[in-house]
């Protein structure tokens, strides 16, 4: 495999070496000619201002953009992620802002202690960097899309990237750019969790734009909404026309917490309805829609990383039986295979018509998402809400799936603090749930809420 790195100005003697050391050749590129042959292309980290004036005096520009727009894989660090956005060389459907993290001057460097990791503190450097903004809007509706830029690549690219994964309720195809509801939900998410950081920082300004992007992108959900069918379509085709197949996406939204409490219900309802749910875990997609598959990738399968979010977002809302059934659900399917270990994903046939769970033939064994599924609805269903700056942890509503009557926690971080939790189910009211021991080491307040409201700011 020949790589090339483009060697105008910055660290590209790094990532040639690091390269090479993966047994790649390498190539240095200076001038058109060097980008001949090139199985793939690295745009370093530098000044983007000396980049821009290099490329422009090596005559680079339009053939770096051929070279990218036929295909060949290209990936830029820092100043060459900047090279990349709509403002230079026009290649990614992104704006890159400089210096967004501060200037030159405020990197610094500094020992952290990371848990897990031995031999002492690791030196960690902390420099300038750009962000990323008005980002996979492609004609400037407000909307995250998507749409392949050549031949050969993803049709769909959500986490349902198969090519027959987005359809309609006549089983056709929904036509590119894409808007997913879920991609929606994620990003009103991230702007509006980050805002918080930054208003620490002391940047009230970007804190209140950030809040305010959230409220703009949770009003554009509002455009998914079937009334008739009383639930979120899963996407949007190239004329903002809804998808009216059911299917799981719409349960991302309530981990967001990207919608109001009225229409998470009728999410919830959804979700556990005979058509998604399988008594196993939530399908893919309804086994009513004319698409549905049971072995089809993502036309009808369950996949634990899916049900684990929208397990997460109906313990959000508050819909606690309903993320019971689903963690008990995948537990009970977890019993079926190999050493207990979820697969990437299963077959959605109904829990009725089989005794075990069906496997999906070529599912991944073992796969990140799929491990991380049971612990992350676990810390969802004890209900445990860190806050490190604070020094708190609440713990709100907690539960406990029904084959565990007792539950040790041991070394679990806050921040500067330790703690050990037991959470056990009481002798008299088997359905309720105690923390009944808690041994703190550090400054930790352990907070138990059992009434804390559900809905978009409930338990997070």
């Amino acid at each position: 495999m020949l790589v090339g790195v483009l060697a105008l100005q910055g660290d590209f003697e790094a990532h040639a070496k690091m390269l090479r050391g993966l047994g790649a050749e390498v190539r240095e590129v200076r001038v058109p000619a060097d980008l001949e042959g090139l199985d793939g292309l690295v745009m370093p980290g530098g000044e983007s201002t000396t980049m821009t004036l290099g490329i422009a005096r090596e005559g680079l520009a339009d053939p770096l953009r051929a070279l990218v727009r036929s295909g060949t894989p290209v990936l830029g660090t820092c100043a060459g992620l900047i090279m990349l956005d709509r403002e230079h060389l026009g290649l990614a459907d992104y704006t890159a802002k400089r210096n967004a993290f501060g200037r030159q001057v405020r990197s610094f460097e500094a020992d952290l202690e990371i848990p897990g990791v031995n031999g002492g503190p690791v030196r960690a450097v902390f420099i300038r960097a750009p962000w990323i903004d008005e980002h996979g809007d492609l004609d400037g509706d407000g909307l995250l899309e998507y749409r392949r830029c050549r031949p050969g690549g993803l049709e769909n690219q959500g986490w349902k990237d198969s090519w027959d994964a987005i359809v309609d309720e006549d089983g056709s195809l929904l036509a590119a750019p894409i808007a997913l509801v879920e991609a929606q939900g994620y990003a009103h998410a991230a702007a509006r969790r980050l805002a918080p950081l930054f208003e620490r920082d002391g940047d009230a300004t970007r804190a209140a734009g950030l809040r305010a992007d959230a409220e703009r992108r949770a009003a554009a959900i509002d455009r998914f909404w079937l009334d008739d069918r009383g639930f979120y379509a899963m996407a949007l085709d190239a004329g903002k026309r809804p998808s009216r197949a059911l299917a799981s996406n719409q349960g991302h939204l309530l981990w967001a917490g990207a919608i109001p409490h009225e229409r998470a219900g009728a999410v919830r309802t959804a979700l556990m309805g005979s058509g998604l749910y399988s008594a196993w875990g939530v399908r893919t997609l309804s086994a009513h829609e004319r698409a549905f598959n049971p072995v089809g990738y993502h036309l009808g399968t369950v996949w634990p990383h899916d049900n684990a979010l929208c397990a997460a977002g109906l313990r959000r809302y508050g819909f606690d039986d309903a993320f019971l059934r689903i963690f008990d659900g995948l537990l009970d399917a977890a019993g079926g295979f190999h050493d207990q270990r979820l697969p990437e994903l299963f077959a959605g046939f109904d829990r009725a018509d089989y005794e075990d769970p069906v496997p999906y033939p070529v599912a991944c064994v073992p796969q990140a998402w799929a491990a991380g599924a049971l612990p992350s609805m676990l810390v969802s269903g004890l209900g445990l809400v860190p806050d490190a700056f604070a020094g708190t942890l609440s713990i709100v509503r907690p539960s406990l799936p029904r084959q565990v009557s007792r539950l040790a926690l041991r070394g679990l971080r806050v921040g500067e603090a330790w703690v050990d939790l037991v959470f056990e189910r009481l002798g008299t009211r088997r359905e309720t749930v105690a923390l009944t021991d808690a041994q703190i080491d550090g400054p930790l307040r352990v907070a138990l809420e059992i009434d804390r409201g559900p809905g978009p700011a409930g338990a997070r």
